[in-house]
């Protein structure tokens, strides 16, 4: 997360539209996206990176296993085209 906006401005208003669109919130998400990409290829050039992340995975994954939301019994909804 980078600082796109100043302190306590509230999402979804027009400031933080404005703010956003603005050089502050652009140099913020430039910067976003240097660190996304730095970690990337940190990630690709040391594989020990990969290794640790599986092993933090399956540690705190431990027995627990995926269940879906939503009921084997419901069905999708039909669209009615007119």
């Amino acid at each position: 997360m980078t600082t796109c906006a100043p302190h306590a401005n509230q999402l979804h208003t027009w400031q933080a539209t404005s703010v956003f669109g603005s050089s502050i919130g652009l140099k913020g998400m430039h910067y976003a996206a240097k660190t996304m990409a730095g970690a990337a290829l940190d990630t690709l050039l040391d594989s020990t990176i990969i290794e640790s992340a599986k092993a933090e995975f399956y540690r705190l994954k431990a027995d627990k296993t995926y269940e879906c939301g939503i009921p084997v019994n419901v069905e999708p909804p039909i669209p009615v085209f007119k």
